[in-house]
C-alpha cells in the first residue's frame, strides 16, 4: 500500500479502503472477462441445438397407416407423438386411445423400439415400432440421437 492509500484508509475509515481497493490494478485483474463469457455462451448455444424432431416413416397395416414422431433432446427421446394412426373404425380408436400412451411409456422407457408387444393392439404396435425404428435411425444418422 502506498502512502496515500493508508492514509486514506486511517482516516476515512473502511468505505473509503474498499473504495480504493476496488481501483487498484490486483482487483481490476480478477474481473471476469468477456472470454469466459463467450464460452458460457457457446455451451448455452450448443444446449439448446442438440434437440430435434425426427419423424418415422409411414406405415401401412390392415387396419390402416401409421407414423410416429420422436423429439430429443441431449441425445434422449423425451417424447412420442403419433400423428397418424388408424382410428376410422370406432374399435380402431378405442383400442389406440388405450395403446398409445402405454407405448409411448414403454419407448421413453426403454429409448428404443425394443419394446414388449400389447395384446390386443398387435397391428398398431408392429407399425408403431417400424416407424419408430425409422426415426430412431434417422436421429443417429444426423447425430441427434
Amino acid at each position: 500500500m502506498n502512502p496515500i492509500t493508508k492514509r486514506l484508509t486511517l482516516t476515512a475509515g473502511l468505505s473509503a479502503a474498499l473504495v480504493v481497493n476496488l481501483t487498484h490494478p490486483v482487483a481490476a485483474a480478477t474481473k471476469p472477462s468477456t472470454k469466459a463469457k463467450t464460452k458460457t455462451a457457446a455451451k448455452s448455444t450448443a444446449a439448446k441445438s442438440t434437440a430435434a424432431k425426427v419423424d418415422g416413416s409411414t406405415v401401412d397395416t390392415r387396419w390402416g397407416p401409421v407414423k410416429v414422431s420422436i423429439s430429443i433432446a441431449n441425445r434422449k427421446i423425451t417424447n412420442i407423438t403419433a400423428p397418424i394412426y388408424p382410428h376410422s373404425k370406432e374399435r380402431s380408436t378405442e383400442i389406440n386411445d388405450r395403446a398409445l400412451p402405454l407405448l409411448r411409456q414403454e419407448v421413453l422407457t426403454a429409448q428404443s423400439a425394443k419394446i414388449d408387444q400389447l395384446s390386443g393392439a398387435t397391428v398398431t404396435w408392429e407399425g408403431y415400432t417400424t416407424s419408430l425404428q425409422a426415426a430412431i435411425d434417422a436421429a443417429k444418422q444426423s447425430k441427434a440421437l
